[in-house]
């Protein structure tokens, strides 16, 4: 067995993008007219220019194995993400293949551990959450933070099911707000909430995380990303992309401070930016939600909201 570790842009494309296809499809993601030209592309449009690593293993001359680590900043680091699934991929030929697996992700974490980063993360489908699974994570101190639902649904329907409560304080678009009232008041909403993901990061992890999520550098919709302003104090937010195409706005920050909560703030804001999104020319809204956060999770669903898909998420983190 011969285990290698090489920066993306040195690695034979062709070679993995065979093994990650042939994977796929034993695993049912994809079918037989997806071709190895077609995931070099995706390969090659996803991960260029970004400091990723290829971790891999050879058997008899033929790769049975790898994961990509993708190093998002100083702190963090993904394990194949996005349309690679998330999990360490290994031949379905294949005899030792929980071995491999687990070898892949050792390696991949010792990569992580050299170069200072103090979290990294799987992100995979709900339907392949197995035992199995949840075995190799906890062999590798990598502990469940997140069982993510993506839920959508027409614009039209939650316009009708969501009440119109009158707001106490003015509405204005979150591109008015400061930037440091901003942080403040999601800071204040989600450490006292019950959002995974926030609560098990660290001081920094969630700066940046903040940083990352309100990157008003990127594609937003700014008519529909309001706030509500009350006393001079920021006590309701939410931040809107586009998706899909200009069909589907995605939810994609939305909170309440927790000294307002109870009030009705959440729908009133929702049934604004609702109706604002059906004037932009929107047909569906979408948001992710983790299911153990219960009040927006119980929020989303009384809407209207549906399941579409639904992703776990491990996270191995450097012990303080």
């Amino acid at each position: 067995m011969k285990v290698e570790e090489i920066r993306f842009e040195e690695a034979d494309r062709q070679r993995i993008a065979k093994l990650i296809l042939h994977a796929r499809q034993a695993a049912g993601y994809w079918d037989s007219s997806m071709e190895i030209s077609r995931v070099e592309e995706i390969l090659s449009r996803d991960f260029e220019g970004l400091n990723v690593k290829l971790i891999s293993i050879e058997e008899d001359g033929q790769i049975k194995g790898s994961i990509l680590l993708k190093v998002n900043d100083d702190n963090t680091a993904e394990i194949n993400p996005w349309f690679l699934g998330g999990l360490p991929i290994v031949s379905p030929s294949a005899k030792n293949g929980n071995e491999l697996a687990s070898t892949l992700l050792t390696k991949a974490l010792q990569s992580a551990m050299r170069i200072g980063v103090t979290r990294v993360e799987a992100l995979f489908p709900h339907d392949v959450h197995s035992e199995q699974i949840k075995t190799m994570f906890k062999a590798h101190d990598m502990e469940l933070i997140e069982e993510i639902e993506h839920l959508r649904s027409p614009l039209t329907e939650l316009v009708v099911s969501t009440p119109d409560i009158p707001i106490e304080g003015n509405v204005v678009r979150l591109s008015d707000i400061d930037r440091a009232q901003l942080f403040d008041c999601w800071y204040k909403t989600f450490t006292t909430g019950e959002d995974r993901s926030i609560l098990s990061r660290n001081e920094k992890e969630r700066r940046v995380f903040f940083e990352e999520g309100f990157d008003l550098t990127k594609e937003w919709v700014d008519k529909a990303s309001l706030a509500i302003i009350a006393e001079k104090t920021l006590i309701a937010f939410a931040l809107i992309r586009s998706t899909h195409g200009r069909e589907n706005a995605h939810l994609w920050q939305f909170g309440v401070h927790p000294e307002h909560r109870r009030k009705g703030l959440a729908k009133g804001l929702l049934k604004r930016i609702f109706e604002k999104l059906i004037e932009l020319g929107f047909t569906t809204l979408s948001l992710n939600v983790d299911v153990s956060n219960f009040p927006a999770y119980h929020l989303y669903k009384s809407l209207g909201l549906k399941r579409e898909w639904g992703l776990v998420c491990y996270a191995w983190k450097e012990r303080e």
